[in-house]
């Protein structure tokens, strides 16, 4: 599992402020109580089954918010 990095980037919208995010893996498994687990990728369309990593950024000028698959 990939441990969250930080990231920053300039804001696409306003142009006056920077975003902040995160690129974390996309998780295959969740746990649940009772030693029970789901695979989340059931539940996900089947366009976003191929992408493995997620980055979001938010601005902290405007508020912006986007998010991007890898």
């Amino acid at each position: 599992m990939v441990v969250p990095r930080r990231l920053t980037r300039r804001c696409i919208e306003c142009q006056g402020g920077m975003m902040e995010g995160e690129f974390q893996a996309i998780p295959t498994e969740v746990e649940l109580p009772l030693f029970q687990k789901i695979d989340p990728t059931t539940y996900m369309p089947q366009i976003m089954r191929k992408y493995h990593y997620y980055e979001v950024y938010v601005c902290n000028n405007c508020g912006s918010l986007k998010m991007f698959l890898r």
